[in-house]
This record gives structure tokens, sequence and C-alpha cells, in this order.
């Protein structure tokens, strides 16, 4: 399986997180609406999916300008690493005192950012940053008369999205007005990113795949748009740039770790035991099963991107599969329906407590 990272800019706001199990369902419903987008058609692609998955893709993680041109994935720290490299035990009284006075601020510094100059890897707490700080680093990219980067930084905004409302209108469908009178107007929720912050999507395309039709189903998706409300105008990016990524280089490839980069579905047969946070996927079926008597799919319990798996019998070699999971059915009435729930890793280390 080949990796890529698909580089977007947000075009305004968005009603549904971008997370990747949704990413891959709106890719699925492009494919089906045109068959030669990815070279062979979707019930051929999901032919072998339980035992082959032909595409993973994984959730939106904000990134930043990173060393020699590059960009830094801003990943939240994994659960189970080690907090200090080996031999950098605290020994030293004053030392521990410290880390007791500061653990609240500590508690805060969960986000690292992560490239091939700096892998996954057990950080001291020095080399963490909190969200705070990471909006900071996205200030720093906007222009120094950009109007954005003062009102941010004079309001404190402690945070890299903003939450918001999108105005709508209820509407009778008996009478064809917009609800009682006079009229009933209402706030949905939207997120948005700040100005200046780029997402990557992480995907994994089967080699007989090309990664130029990928590219051009996530266009697709951004030109019309993502999720909840997307015909009001919510979901829209732009991709700016696909390169392959080798994500074994960005961790450590001798580790016996798993570090997840979208919501998946474990075998119990993959891992010795896994540190996660459940999500609860309350599907909706999207083009025009939508428009059905019943456009909901059944609930499903998930392990929350950021999960880490402990691998059965130590490090994986050169034959190992590039994802975890397994794919789902049973979602709802319609039998062909299937869910993303393998997700792609990078491999870390894990320590012994």
């Amino acid at each position: 399986m080949k990796t890529y990272e698909l580089t977007i800019r947000p075009g305004g706001g968005f009603g549904t997180p971008l997370k990747g199990d949704t990413l891959f369902g709106h890719v699925c419903w492009q494919a089906a609406q045109d068959p030669g987008l990815l070279g062979k058609p979707l019930a051929e692609l999901l032919g072998d999916y339980h035992e082959q998955p032909f595409l993973i893709v994984s959730s939106a993680i904000p990134v930043l300008p990173g060393p020699r041109n590059g960009r830094s994935l801003v990943l939240r720290r994994p659960f189970g690493l080690k907090d200090r490299e080996e031999g950098q035990a605290i020994t030293d009284s004053r030392e521990f005192r410290t880390m007791i006075k500061n653990r609240k601020t500590l508690k805060k510094q969960v986000w690292m950012l992560v490239d091939e100059d700096h892998p996954v890897r057990a950080r001291p707490p020095e080399e963490l940053l909190s969200e705070a700080m990471v909006v900071e680093r996205v200030l720093d990219t906007l222009g120094p008369d950009d109007p954005f980067r003062h009102t941010a930084r004079r309001r404190g905004t402690g945070s890299f999205t903003l939450e918001s409302g999108h105005p709508r209108n209820a509407i009778n469908r008996w009478t064809g007005t917009t609800g009682a009178e006079p009229f009933t107007p209402f706030l949905q929720p939207e997120t948005r990113y700040l100005p200046g912050l780029r997402l990557s999507v992480i995907v994994g395309v089967r080699e007989d795949l090309r990664e130029s039709s990928v590219r051009a189903a996530f266009e697709r998706i951004g030109a019309v748009g993502f999720g909840r409300d997307a015909s009001t105008g919510l979901g829209r990016f732009t991709v700016e740039d696909c390169r392959p990524v080798d994500l074994g280089r960005l961790g450590d490839p001798g580790g016996g770790g798993r570090l997840t980069l979208g919501p998946c579905l474990p075998r119990p047969q993959e891992a010795e035991r896994v540190s996660f946070t459940p999500f609860v996927r309350f599907g909706r079926h999207g083009g025009q099963r939508a428009l059905t008597a019943q456009p909901f799919k059944n609930p499903i319990l998930l392990a929350e991107e950021g999960a880490v798996f402990v691998a059965k019998g130590g490090p994986g070699g050169k034959g190992e599969r590039p994802w975890l999971g397994q794919a789902f059915t049973g979602l709802s009435r319609f039998t062909d329906t299937v869910g993303q729930g393998y997700s792609l890793f990078i491999p870390v280390q894990i320590g012994g407590h």
C-alpha cells in the first residue's frame, strides 16, 4: 500500500468533523457517481474490502511549517509513551519538586510537532506544547499586518478551532412557508479553523490505484462541500498539495506500539492491549440514500484516533501490514453498506509503565 499526504486549506466553516471514516464515505460516493474516477467500479473495489482495503483515510491533522521547507504534523501525545528517554530519570530532588509544582501546566502540554527530523518518541516536557502554544505558532504564520492576528492575541484565543453559528430557518413542509408566523430562525453550530492553518489527510492507496485519482476525488469533495449543510456553503476546502509520505520515518520502526491516525474497529487478535478513547459513530447515508425513509445508520463503537495498540510478538517487520482494524457491515437495511474500521498508524516506542 502506498501512502500520501494531502494538504488541504479550509475554505470556511464545517458542520461535520473531518474524521477518517466520514472522509472515506465521501470518496466512495464520488466513485459511485463516477465509475471511472478510481479506475474501477466501486462494487469491484469493495469486493475484497474485508481482506484488502483499497483506500484508508486518516482524520484531518493540523500542520505547521517545519524544518527544511517541510511541514510538521500537530499530533496529540499518545498515552503510554515514556515520559523521558532512557537514562534521563529524575534524580535531583529540586527538579522533582519543580515538576510537581508545574504539573497543572504540564497536563495541558499534550501536543507535539512530528516530522522526519522529530519523530514520535518519548519526549521531555519542554518539547511538548499546549494548544495555546500551537495557536501562537499558527498566528506567527500570518502576515504582521493581518487584522486577525492582533485580534486573536488581544482576546487570548487558546484553540485552533473557533465555534460559531450558521443561520438557518425552519420550513413548514405542509404549507411551504418558513415555519410558524412570522418565521422561526435558528443557528446550526459550525466549526472554523484559524486563518492560515492547513490540515493534512494521510491516505493509504492500494498499489493498483493512482494517486491522481484519489486527489481528484478530494478536490471534488472540497468543491461541493463536506458533511452536514454542504448545500448551504459548509465543508468547502482546497487541495494544495499531495506528496508521498513514509509513516515509519515519523516514528520508531522498531517500536512495539502503533499510534492510529483515524477511528478504527480493533481486531482482538491484532494487539496485546489497546489504550484508546471510545468514540460512537452515529452515521447517516449520503447521496441518494440520504433521501430515503431510513437515512440513518446503526451506531457503532470505535476507538478514537490517537489510540495506541501494543503489538503481539513485539515490533513488526518489513512484511507487516501498514494498517490496523477491520471493515464493518450491518449498518443499515442496505446490505452493501460498509464502514471504514481501518486506520493507518505510526510505529512508536511504548514505555514499561
